[in-house]
């Protein structure tokens, strides 16, 4: 099993790493070992070094990266440095190498360079403002600015804030004369804007930055006064406070930056640039600590491959609240292999015997092909997502469409005679799902979901049936299930992040006919290089 983990590792990987250097720390019993990998024309090279002495350095060189190789150069480096290895030493070291591993290929293979520049940024010197209630939308107010602060992340602006001086009209020398125009008294009562004051303005949801249709919407766009410091009681139009030009690239119709914040000052043009590593798969590696039962299917490791396309990246008001919403976002498309070892990789079929008949009759139910699927292919549909910055959550409704592959494979004695099953089992799963993601804080998110899925099955077999056993009866079997999952993430740094998730999957009308899945993982990007042009 380690070797044909380490072998999929390998095929992976085996493409072309970008960084020259990887580093991390190992604490073996309070000694601390720092190890760096670095990319050399023959090979790579192994470099060890103990924080508390001085020396000796070990460096070893291999012509591949080898977890194997790793493990004995780590061990061979602990002993030279101390002079001796006890048998804890190498306990701790044998434990802590497989992350150890991981976590240095995927920071060779995932540093970034400085890509191609991708457009221009530039905060405009004086910037329109509008008071909320008035019947007509004409400036009442002008903010001079002082800093502006920008993140960019995943195609969108995360988040915008701008801090400056807001000053009157001259032609509105008097609020009384600016209210005169307010529609109803609640809308008076917010008029509070006061001249010569300091005020800062945010956005109230993600703004759509990928396509050139993005940024022709930012002259709608409203960015209000931030209600942590000020009354609500004005905006500005994006495309009036900042100038987004795209810069045309052969081949590219992205043009969102990288990841990442900037700051401007007034009059300030700075230059944004594109990742030099395109993301081409998200590969996720995990255990099923459920799956550790020698008669458990789910797999003791599991791997998946996936990739998020966005589809329409435009965000607008939801009902006139400060909350955003769009449709049709994006689509995942996922590719899970569930079945990598041979420990209990087949279904078997199930038998049951009625009282007072001599008669065995053979059964499988939907939920137990989907548990024993070796690999799903399809994804999942964006139809509706509301966010809510203010909060800290999304609201997703999605739909799922997925192949799914298992195999039966079993010995039954049918009408005295021995009969040999081994027969594949197709099905199509279609799924709605409704997702609450929350973001408490920067490296971690949380999500809950619900997914009822419909399983179509490609197959048909008169030597069994579709049944669901519920208590000591045998009854009509439900191709629906439901599933409800728990997932939360851990970004340790930019390279990959770490997940947990449990996942409890029920027949939807016999909830005494279930399995769970808790899995723990490691989650990393699979990227290609751009060369800066």
């Amino acid at each position: 099993m380690k070797h044909l983990f380490f072998f999929l590792s390998g095929i992976l990987f085996s493409v072309t790493i970008i960084s020259q250097t990887a580093q991390t720390q190992m604490n073996i019993n309070d000694k601390v070992l720092n190890i760096s990998v670095e990319k050399i024309t023959d090979g790579y090279q192994y470099s060890y070094k103990q924080t508390d002495k001085a020396s000796p350095q070990p460096k070893f060189t291999a012509i591949s990266l080898n977890r194997d190789l790793f493990l004995t150069f780590t061990n061979a480096a602990f002993k030279k440095i101390n002079g001796s290895i006890n048998e804890s030493d190498s306990t701790v070291i044998s434990k802590m190498i497989n992350p150890i591993f991981i976590e240095l290929v995927a920071n060779l293979f995932n540093e970034e360079s400085d890509g191609p520049i991708i457009a221009t940024l530039t905060l405009k010197e004086s910037i329109p403002v509008y008071t909320i209630g008035k019947k007509v939308p004409t400036p009442t107010h002008t903010l001079t600015p002082e800093m502006c602060y920008v993140v960019f992340k995943d195609g969108f602006i995360e988040q915008i804030k701008i801090y400056g001086i807001v000053e009157i009209n001259a032609q509105n020398t008097s609020n009384e004369k600016v209210l005169e125009d307010f529609q109803d008294q609640e809308a008076k009562d917010h008029f509070k804007i006061k001249s010569c004051e300091s005020y800062g303005f945010t956005n109230i949801y993600s703004i759509g930055i990928s396509s050139v249709i993005n940024v022709k919407t930012l002259y709608k766009i409203k960015i209000y006064i931030d209600k942590s410091t000020k009354p609500d009681a004005g905006y500005f139009i994006l495309g009036d406070a900042i100038d987004y030009k795209t810069i045309p690239k052969y081949g590219t119709r992205d043009y969102s930056p990288e990841n990442g914040e900037v700051e401007l000052v007034k009059g300030q043009t700075i230059d944004l640039r594109k990742s030099s590593n395109a993301k081409i798969l998200e590969f996720k590696i995990f255990s099923d600590i459920v799956g550790f039962g020698e008669d458990n299917p789910n797999g003791l490791v599991q791997l998946e491959l996936e990739k998020r396309v966005p589809i329409n990246t435009y965000r607008g008001p939801f009902l006139h609240t400060r909350m955003g919403h769009s449709f049709f976002s994006f689509i995942d498309f996922e590719f899970t292999w569930s079945k990598i070892e041979n420990k209990v990789k087949y279904l078997s079929l199930n038998a049951y015997t009625p009282q007072q008949v001599d008669s065995t009759l053979f059964f499988i139910d939907a939920l137990q092909v989907y548990r024993y699927q070796i690999f799903q292919l399809g994804g999942e549909v964006n139809l509706w997502l509301l966010e809510v910055q203010g909060l800290k959550f999304d609201f997703e409704i999605n739909l799922h469409a997925n192949f799914g592959y298992a195999r039966v494979v079993d010995t039954i004695n049918y009408q005295g005679e021995a009969l040999n099953i081994d027969e594949p089992l197709n099905s199509i799963l279609l799924a709605p799902e409704i997702k609450f993601v929350f973001y408490p804080e920067k490296r971690i998110n949380i999500s809950v979901s619900d997914k009822l899925t419909r399983q179509y099955f490609l197959f048909d077999d008169e030597n069994f049936g579709y049944k669901s056993q519920k208590g000591n009866e045998l009854v009509e079997g439900s191709k629906w299930f439901n599933t409800i999952g728990l997932d939360a993430y851990y970004w340790p740094s930019a390279q990959g992040k770490i997940f947990i998730r449990y996942r409890l999957n029920h027949e939807l009308n016999n909830i005494y006919s279930n399995f769970s899945q808790f899995q723990i993982g490691y989650s990393m990007n699979i990227n290609t290089s751009k060369k800066n042009k």
